[in-house]
């Protein structure tokens, strides 16, 4: 085949034509462009920089490249043409991951399906596709890929469709736009397992301040903070937040909400204790029965720690005078400061 600079694309065997794919009922999908498959050179092919795809796991691609050398290649790859580079004939849309194992294990040539696409966009939109239905992405190439689209002005409900999900998972994945650059690092898949930080912890950081988004975040990473307590620390950290709507400075956090938490959590604890409350001693030699002495000291330390912590809610509300002023709650009385329970 020749292209209109007159440069023949070498070696390229043409294997099939396809005709095109279905796209999704009301989203224009890149899936609908034609293309033909074809087996091309491996070194006439060249990466295509800005694929959302940043991240490749060493450890995955030399699986992927054993399994290429003792299977042979499995799903096509996907590739563009182009006419502007005198060393390549092709650029990769998706399947970076199985080009470099080629290359790795040493193939001359590769099953590819050949698109001719005019305009970078496309190219993305038919990449974040094809990705999404491969090795999932990392949170944060959704993030900027999301980004990217959003700047591009595409639409939530073609956004969703190119990742494969939901429109509210979309709307979820924009909340980690918030985070600072030295949170996302933490998060990075480079990082030990152990020392990152997850997509939910992450999430709960995005309403908080840079410098606080860091100090939880490295926390929550290290494992100094379990998620339990991170939510915790983050409420305690956005109830001295307020933002501007409007001429009023309104908190961050709704006090209706806490109230359903903190109100769950007593219903909760109360349900669960009282399944425990008859039970007799030799219920709990039956439980111990294969535990060692340490367990039930260990258990009882925690159970002291409950009592501590319920007296000293207990008198918190005591010294809150609530007065009713219409349908809304207003606290006439501060709080006072009690004294830590740790």
């Amino acid at each position: 085949m020749a292209n209109s600079t007159g440069k023949k694309q070498q070696g390229s065997t043409p294997v099939k034509v396809a005709g095109k794919a279905p796209s999704a009922a009301g989203v224009r999908s890149p899936l609908a462009i034609p293309f033909t498959i074809k087996r091309i050179p491996v070194d006439r092919i060249r990466r295509y920089k800005r694929q959302p795809r940043t991240f490749f796991d060493k450890h995955k691609m030399k699986s992927l490249r054993e399994s290429m050398e003792t299977l042979g290649q499995g799903d096509p790859i996907s590739v563009k043409i182009i006419r502007d580079d005198p060393d390549h004939d092709y650029e990769i849309v998706n399947g970076e991951r199985r080009w470099r194992a080629a290359r790795k294990a040493g193939q001359k040539t590769i099953v590819a399906m050949v698109y001719e696409i005019e305009d970078e966009l496309t190219q993305f939109k038919l990449s974040l596709l094809k990705n999404s239905g491969n090795a999932p992405h990392q949170p944060l190439e959704i993030v900027d890929a999301i980004a990217r689209l959003d700047a591009e002005e595409c639409p939530t409900a073609e956004i969703a469709h190119l990742l494969s999900v939901h429109i509210i998972t979309v709307s979820v994945y924009r909340r980690l736009s918030k985070l600072s650059d030295e949170v996302r690092e933490l998060m990075s898949p480079g990082r030990p397992r152990k020392e990152r930080l997850t997509f939910s912890a992450a999430l709960q950081l995005v309403e908080l301040p840079p410098e606080k988004q860091l100090e939880l975040g490295r926390k929550s990473a290290t494992g100094e903070l379990s998620f339990k307590r991170l939510k915790h620390a983050v409420r305690k950290a956005a109830a001295g937040q307020s933002r501007v709507i409007g001429d009023a400075s309104v908190p961050y956090r709704n006090p209706n909400k806490d109230y359903t938490m903190f109100n769950t959590l007593v219903e909760n604890m109360t349900e669960d204790l009282d399944l425990w409350r008859e039970s007799s001693p030799e219920d709990y030699l039956r439980i111990f029965a294969c535990r060692d002495d340490a367990d039930r000291r260990r258990i009882m330390k925690r159970l002291d720690d409950a009592v501590r912590f319920i007296k000293i809610i207990q008198q918190g509300l005591a010294s809150v005078n609530i007065r009713h002023v219409g349908p809304r709650v207003h606290q006439s009385a501060t709080l006072p400061r009690i004294a830590s329970a740790s």
